[in-house]
């Protein structure tokens, strides 16, 4: 076996473990939310009218297969993740054997991807900004592909893009990659109108039928306001950092390891244009383009934000590796430097990603072979400033479920439906979490009168109160951002006594009948 194939098998294999790692992790904060919204929806509710949350509906629907294709939600939605991770490294694999011919240039590409994603941790898997860039390669994969029904892809490529933005409302961006790619593809010549058709008509439909269906479970309104609270409320919150700070983003760049396969990046691309290659080039630019500008216009920078640019990377570091590769043996006639050029390259890219990967995923085989208790191995999961923490929640939860009953409500003044799906205790409101009740803006007043409407409707038999300074969005502690909602906090007050408390949580619980 050569020193290439070697170094190649083995960092895929260190990928691999990594990503089977992830089936033993909890969910974080947001696979909460999503999670919670998804058994809303299984148990005949609508996402937004009976549970609020800020993404787009495919991402509950898509979560809902998972969380009931298993007993353990957070199994199901891992699995869900890898199964999704599964498909993306065919399409990938596939898309650059395509451009380049080259076996070990696609296995680079699958192993960088892999490696990347998990060295996001538990925290930023499972993320429909990671799904809705798999979809985005899919499109790709579609548009640089065989030539033949050339028409009928450029379709299914719109179709897959309009899916995206069903995940995030931010992938309607990537519509400009059919119309790029229509324009420019010397195959539709004389037919690039009708693939322009074919891929708007499908994302149209897509869109469209996804919108009636909302509409017939009466949810349609409230969509509309939770995309309005998004472009008033949601854009202003901090942290945002954005085009402005140009510091900010290369730290981040830095930071994930992204600095190197963006140079690189450059170079395949290079390749391909003097390969003849120039459209997958050109749409290939574009998309990387496109996802980095994503990233900044959101202008958080938080990880999960970046996996779409990931993807990307993933896809032109291939071409840039076989082309600096057959450069150093043409240049040089010898197959030992050849060889440390790749060795070179490859460690690189891989170094960095796989670095965080072994951070995340390095001690799941002595849980997974009983060598180590699970409330251990749970307490590893955190935040870097360790303010959010799963064994916390996993000790609310199990004395919430202690303490009521099946059909008992559980609210959070908090971020972290989580207390719900591990409680296995539903909500009282649509409202679960605090953000939209506790940010400023047009909407605050309307979804806090509907939000004590449904309180009093269905009085919880407990209320968690998180205290933490501050919260994260938006930038205030828990118990001033109670404060500055006088109608729940005296509620909260009058009618629940404190009863218990983990580290910065409270837990009230309801009066009995002549307390």
């Amino acid at each position: 076996m050569s020193t290439k194939r070697a170094l190649s098998l083995s960092c895929l294999a260190l990928a691999l473990y990594c990503a089977v790692g992830s089936l033993t992790w909890p969910l974080g904060r947001d696979q909460g939310i999503f999670t919670w919204v998804a058994q809303v929806i299984l148990g005949g509710g609508a996402p937004y009218h009976d549970a609020w949350d800020v993404k787009g509906p495919l991402a509950y629907y898509y979560y809902a297969i998972g969380v009931a294709a298993f007993r353990q939600p957070d199994l199901g939605v891992r699995f869900l993740d890898l199964a999704s991770i599964a498909a993306a490294c065919w399409v990938l694999w596939r898309l650059v054997q395509d451009l380049t011919g080259d076996r070990l240039a696609a296995q680079s590409g699958i192993t960088f991807f892999l490696l990347a994603y998990c060295g996001g941790g538990f925290w930023n898997a499972a993320q429909p900004d990671a799904w809705g860039g798999m979809l985005v390669l899919g499109a790709v994969g579609l548009l640089l592909g065989d030539t033949k029904y050339l028409v009928n892809r450029v379709g299914l490529a719109g179709a897959a893009i309009a899916l995206a933005t069903l995940m995030k409302p931010t992938f309607l961006a990537f519509l400009a990659l059919p119309w790029l790619s229509c324009w420019l593809n010397p195959a539709l010549q004389g037919r690039r109108l009708t693939g322009l058709a074919a891929g708007t008509t499908a994302f149209a439909i897509v869109m469209a039928s996804a919108l009636l269906l909302l509409e017939q479970h009466g949810a349609l309104q409230d969509y509309i306001d939770v995309n309005r609270f998004n472009a008033l409320s949601h854009a202003g919150t901090s942290p945002h950092l954005g085009v402005r700070d140009l510091p900010g983003l290369a730290f981040a760049l830095l930071k994930l390891g992204l600095i190197i396969p963006l140079v690189l990046a450059a170079v395949g691309l290079a390749a391909l244009f003097k390969r003849h290659q120039s459209h997958a080039a050109i749409v290939l630019a574009a998309w990387l383009l496109l996802a980095i500008t994503v990233v900044v216009v959101q202008g958080k920078y938080w990880l999960y934000h970046w996996i779409p640019a990931v993807i990307a990377l993933s896809v032109t570091s291939g071409p840039a590796i076989a082309y600096m590769t057959s450069w150093a043996s043409t240049r040089f006639g010898s197959v030992r430097v050849a060889n440390s050029v790749y060795t070179g390259l490859f460690l690189a890219i891989m170094l960095p990603v796989g670095a965080r990967a072994i951070f995340h995923c390095y001690t799941w085989p002595a849980f997974v072979l009983g060598l180590e208790a699970k409330a251990k191995y749970e307490r590893q999961f955190q935040t870097p400033d360790g303010k959010w923490r799963y064994s916390d929640f996993a000790e609310i939860s199990s004395y919430l479920s202690g303490h009521s009953r099946d059909t008992d409500h559980i609210l959070i003044w908090g971020w972290d439906p989580l207390v719900n799906v591990l409680s296995e205790r539903p909500a009282p409101t649509r409202f679960a979490f605090a953000y939209p009740l506790a940010s400023e803006g047009p909407l605050q007043a309307a979804y806090r009168s509907r939000f004590m409407r449904e309180m009093q409707t269905s009085p919880p038999r407990f209320i968690v109160v998180d205290t933490t300074d501050p919260w994260e969005l938006p930038a205030k502690p828990g118990l001033t951002l109670l404060s500055e909602f006088p109608a729940f906090s005296s509620y909260l007050h009058r009618e629940y006594t404190q009863v218990a408390r983990v580290d910065a949580f409270q837990i009230w619980g309801l009066n009995e009948p002549g307390h």
